[in-house]
């Protein structure tokens, strides 16, 4: 089991759940192919923005369109308290000192988007795709090899633990990209969950 209570992920459990999920074939649903579409519509949407550009309209933007390509909403009770402008501004300007350095980024920002790491780290690998990695049930799934329960998703720990090893395995060789390891844990765990 690669999720443990310590969080620690090494690099040979890392790879070995990669290798697993890569023994795995799958076809990509239809459905995928319109996910794919949005992704690459909001990646160049991120790319186009500058350093100096992410106030606090543009966080909260992003943060509405990462929520409207969740299959789970951004909860509007939640908007009063976890948008206000003074704190979106901050997360922006957050992010437009962490741009050359990504790794400035203060842990605490991991979960800025509706309080969720889930969200969030779709938010900061839309920001640097070839820094962070998106984190969900379903990679949490591929990582444990068996379905997790939802209250680890959300854990500070194994979601810090998951980024350094995927930049730890992908940083190892050219041919690996965040988002190809990223996505074949996905299918892995969507795998494992069906089996259940």
């Amino acid at each position: 089991r690669i999720m443990t209570k310590s969080a620690l992920i090494s690099d040979d459990d890392f790879s070995a759940a990669v290798e697993a999920a890569q023994c795995l074939e799958t076809d990509e649903p239809t459905s995928r192919g319109n996910y794919k579409i949005h992704y690459d519509v909001m990646l160049r949407w991120f790319a186009d923005i500058k350093s100096e550009d992410w106030t606090a309209d543009r966080v909260i933007q992003a943060s509405l369109m990462v929520y409207g390509w969740m299959p789970t909403i951004l909860e509007g009770r939640k908007l009063p308290c976890q948008y206000t402008r003074d704190r979106a501004s901050g997360f922006g300007l957050r992010l437009g000192m962490a741009n050359n350095d990504p790794s400035t980024l203060p842990e605490e920002d991991y979960c800025f988007v509706n309080g969720s790491y889930v969200g969030t780290s779709k938010f900061l690998h839309l920001w640097k795709p070839d820094y962070f990695a998106i984190w969900d049930s379903r990679v949490a799934c591929a990582l444990a090899g068996r379905p997790v329960a939802s209250r680890l998703i959300e854990r500070a720990d194994l979601v810090l633990a998951y980024q350094v090893a995927m930049r730890r395995y992908c940083g190892g060789s050219p041919r690996r990209n965040i988002r190809d390891v990223e996505t074949t844990l996905f299918r892995f765990g969507q795998y494992l969950t069906q089996q259940r």
